[in-house]
């Protein structure tokens, strides 16, 4: 619990710094990468397979959506010291939230 508040003490006394300094650490490209593999398959295991519910067109762009951000968050967790890898999966991040609006 300590960790958690120091990081939010951080974000909050110097935010550019803590965010720069985020960037080169992986559990924040994991995290991405775990929120949206874990809503992906919230999606079709509790929709689909539990409530029978086919996914709509929206659905499945939503979805594809959130898989380019999963791609994105494992490519540039691999190394987040990389700039080539890290601004491949800034890249990617980006377009799944655009084309996931």
């Amino acid at each position: 619990m300590d960790f958690i508040k120091g990081l939010w003490r951080d974000l909050r006394a110097r935010p550019v710094d803590t965010l720069v300094r985020w960037q080169e650490q992986r559990f924040l490209w994991l995290l991405m990468a775990v929120a949206m593999g874990g809503l992906i398959i919230l999606a079709h295991s509790f929709f689909q397979i539990y409530l029978y519910m086919a996914p709509c067109e929206q659905c499945v762009y939503i979805r594809y959506a959130m898989f380019v951000m999963v791609i994105g968050g494992v490519i540039a967790a691999i190394n987040p010291k990389n700039i080539v890898l890290k601004l491949i999966g800034c890249i990617a991040a980006f377009y799944g939230s655009i084309m996931g609006i």
